[in-house]
């Protein structure tokens, strides 16, 4: 599902993105035009990772694109920005919403984040 974001808080977001990576004396490798996607910075020993919710990003691929289904979309996705931006140091992490059920008598029918690797 999309966050629904100003043009301004989605510019506070690469700004803030932009500041750690300044203040981490390092650069942070990301898509651009994906911003809706966002849902946050990982940062570790010496590293700065944006997470990416990966079916926002096919959202918006679908979205600006009429010709495009879902699976264009991914084929887009895996040639053109994961590959691109799969650098060893500091490249975003996508991840997938995974739901089990919608049974609500399932203890486990929370959502969960798979992280691709």
């Amino acid at each position: 599902m999309l966050i629904t974001r100003t043009t301004k808080e989605q510019q506070k977001i690469i700004d803030e993105i932009d500041e750690i990576a300044l203040e981490r004396e390092t650069t942070v490798p990301y898509p651009t035009g994906f911003d809706e996607a966002i849902l946050g910075v990982l940062t570790n020993d010496g590293g700065v990772h944006v997470v990416y919710c990966r079916d926002d990003i096919l959202e918006i691929l679908m979205r600006g694109d009429d010709t495009m289904d879902y699976e264009d979309a991914l084929e887009y996705f895996n040639y053109n920005i994961l590959q691109q931006f799969s650098t060893p140091d500091n490249s975003p992490i996508y991840i997938d919403y995974i739901f089990r059920t919608n049974d609500s008598t399932d203890s486990n029918n929370m959502g969960q984040l798979l992280l691709p690797f």
